[in-house]
């Protein structure tokens, strides 16, 4: 079963009820941005956790969240800094200067061991959580990023930008091993979702015109494009 959804773009604190449905429909923490408010008020919906009173902003709003299952919390904010949080007793352990640009998407590798974030220039990096020391740079994209996930097995690296492409990539060396849309049908469109299915065989997209394409990552080849479900597509999840 596919799952879409397009209604992540949250802008305040009123509006969180639908955001904890959503995210627990792509299997992710929630997250919630309130435009210009300092502290920053984050609710980590999935986990239950009220951190408004905990957690400060340093003076740049938080754009992305991802959690690892060592209780990690790793947050990506409008200066390009990744700060991670410990939960016990919540404190700030690390910060990051991910020289991308304002963040746009993080997540953590399967096995815990890598960290991935997206940036606004359209580069992506990866570190290693044992001491945050960098492993790849991916570069390649020409407008900035707006997702970046890894595959169930932790090696490849897929990334989806408004240059209306898709990517993937070596996450051990960086290496572009393929590239994924920008026809000319589709110049112009975004493509601000992406994910892989369960087996890592296969590579959803969705378009800013709200289609979704099916790639077959051993060939690169096209299988299927959906007729569009609706506005801009922000998330996919494959159950």
């Amino acid at each position: 079963e596919l799952y879409a959804a397009n209604c992540f773009r949250i802008e305040g604190l009123k509006r969180a009820n639908i955001l904890g449905p959503a995210r627990r429909l792509l299997g992710e923490t929630a997250a919630v941005l309130p435009s210009g408010q300092r502290p920053l008020e984050l609710r980590i919906l999935e986990a239950g956790l009220d951190l408004s009173d905990q957690m400060v902003d340093a003076g740049s709003p938080i754009r992305c969240l991802t959690s690892g299952e060592d209780g990690l919390l790793v947050t990506g904010s409008e200066d390009g800094v990744i700060r991670v949080w410990g939960d016990r007793p919540l404190r700030m352990v690390a910060t990051i200067s991910a020289d991308l640009g304002p963040l746009s998407h993080l997540a953590v590798s399967p096995d815990g061991n890598l960290l991935l974030a997206a940036g606004q220039s359209g580069t992506a990096r990866l570190w290693r959580t044992a001491d945050w020391h960098p492993v790849a740079t991916l570069e390649g994209h020409t407008k900035p990023l707006d997702v970046a996930r890894f595959d169930p097995g932790g090696r490849v690296v897929a990334t989806a930008s408004a240059d209306g492409t898709a990517r993937l990539w070596d996450a051990a060396s960086g290496a572009v091993l393929h590239r994924f849309g920008g026809e000319p049908e589709a110049a112009g469109l975004r493509m601000p979702a992406a994910c892989f299915d369960h087996q890592g065989q296969r590579l959803l997209t969705g378009r800013s015109d709200g289609t979704i394409t099916i790639w077959d990552l051993p060939s690169g080849r096209r299988l299927a494009v959906t007729p569009p479900v609706g506005s801009t597509l922000y998330g996919l999840a494959v159950a």
